[in-house]
C-alpha cells in the first residue's frame, strides 16, 4: 500500500532546483514513514527511516544555510533558529523512540507534515526574491 500523506505541489517551489529537489525528497521520506506507520512496520525499520529523515533534514538545512551565506540573506539568523529548534525536537523524539519510550503516532506524523508545509510555504518563501536577485534561481 502506498498512501500519499503529503503531496508536492508546484506552489511549494522556491525556484531553486537543488532546494526544490531536497524538499521533494523530504516529502517522499515523510510519505514512506507514514506508510510504515499505517502498515505498523517493525520498530527497527521505522527507526531506520526516522534516522534517514533526520540526517537528510540536516543536509537540507545546511544547503539552505550555505545559500544564505552566499547571499547575505537578511533573515538568516531567524531561519537558522527554526532549523535548530526542529532538529532538536526531532532528535528528542528519535532518542525516545530508540529507547522505546515513544511511539510513532498520527499526531507526530501530522506535526512533521505541518511543520514541513509551513516551513516551505512561509519561511522558505521569504528567501525566494533574495535568491533570484543573486542568480540562485533556476
Amino acid at each position: 500500500m502506498n498512501n500519499n500523506f503529503f503531496i508536492w505541489q508546484q506552489s511549494f517551489s522556491v525556484n531553486n532546483k537543488i532546494i526544490d529537489d531536497q524538499h521533494k525528497q523530504l516529502i517522499i521520506m515523510l510519505n514512506d514513514l507514514y506508510n510504515m506507520f499505517i502498515e505498523k512496520d517493525d520498530r527497527k525499520k521505522v527507526g531506520l527511516i526516522i534516522l534517514k529523515l533526520v540526517d537528510y533534514t540536516k543536509i537540507h538545512f545546511k544547503t539552505e544555510e550555505r545559500f544564505f551565506n552566499q547571499t547575505n540573506y537578511k533573515f538568516t539568523n531567524e531561519h537558522i533558529k527554526e532549523h535548530s529548534s526542529f532538529i532538536e525536537e526531532v532528535n528528542i523524539f528519535k532518542d525516545k523512540f530508540r529507547e522505546e519510550k515513544a511511539e510513532l503516532t498520527y499526531e507526530l506524523m501530522t506535526f512533521l507534515k505541518e511543520w514541513l508545509y509551513n516551513h516551505i510555504m512561509i519561511s522558505d518563501q521569504k528567501y525566494v526574491e533574495c535568491f533570484r536577485q543573486h542568480k540562485l534561481s533556476r
